[in-house]
């Protein structure tokens, strides 16, 4: 299960994610859809261990 918990990333002066909560259950299927610039990467590279958030926190066992 992934947990989101109150996340807020920022790179550079404007916010990616602000105040996210959610919560994806084991063998459930989801799309990240956005428009070029959104976040999408940015995302997946902080679930990655690539990246640090600026606020709250997530959960991904391992």
């Amino acid at each position: 299960m992934l947990k989101i918990l109150e996340m807020s990333l920022r790179r550079g002066p404007e916010p990616l994610l602000e105040e996210v909560n959610a919560n994806i259950a084991d063998g459930q299927r989801v799309a990240i859809v956005g428009a070029n610039g959104a976040g999408k990467t940015t995302l997946f590279k902080l679930l990655l261990g690539e990246l640090t958030t600026d606020a709250g926190s997530f959960m991904l066992p391992g």
